[in-house]
């Protein structure tokens, strides 16, 4: 899914000078930032049924659980 994001000036400076020191482009950031704050936002329970309403494979919800115990960047 394609999403426009309009940054303002200073998030978008701030994201540049990141994403240029951790070798990030800006879509791994905006995924990976997405899904840690929604994660930490969402009961499991509602995260595993948003799941359940458009993947039937649970594999990928046992993935994004796990992966959010580690530090967010290097999943």
């Amino acid at each position: 899914m394609t999403k426009k994001i309009e940054l303002d000036p200073e998030i978008e400076r701030l994201v540049s000078t990141y994403c240029d020191k951790m070798h990030l482009d800006f879509n791994s950031l905006t995924n990976k930032a997405l899904k840690y704050y929604i994660v930490n936002k969402l009961s499991s329970k509602e995260v595993r049924q948003a799941k359940r309403n458009n993947e039937p494979d649970t594999k990928l919800i046992n993935d994004l659980f796990q992966s959010n115990y580690g530090p967010w960047i290097n999943d």
